[in-house]
């Protein structure tokens, strides 16, 4: 996935031989979600630029390439990553951001030992 106006990630997608497509869902909750198993553990808080290392690292390990100019995103005020710990190690991240009424989550990744 890469932001529409991004040029160098359509160069990318396209030297891959990918085809530029629109490939979000919408997610709708219509019901109240059932309780889960409770880990205590887990720890959400926003990302910075110094979690670039360890974000990118998670999001090449979950989606087979490398993640690129991470510390840049992160510096962007257009969206908010969050970056969710376990036991102190980077485990999960996912981006969210909002654009008039509609609200977008993308880049998120689980470390996949943790699948």
């Amino acid at each position: 996935m890469t932001p529409r106006a991004s040029a160098g990630g359509r160069a990318f997608a396209l030297g891959r031989g990918a085809a530029l497509e629109h490939s979000e869902h919408a997610l709708v909750l219509d019901a109240s979600p059932g309780d889960g198993p409770a880990d205590p553990e887990p720890h959400l808080r926003s990302a910075t630029v110094a979690d670039a290392d360890e974000l990118t690292r998670v999001l090449t390990a979950a989606v087979g390439w490398p993640a690129t100019d991470m510390a840049a995103r992160l510096a962007e005020d257009t969206a908010r990553t969050i970056v969710v710990e376990r036991h102190g190690a980077v485990v999960a991240t996912v981006s969210l951001a909002r654009e008039n009424d509609v609200g977008r989550i993308y880049r998120f990744a689980v470390d996949p030992p943790l699948h």
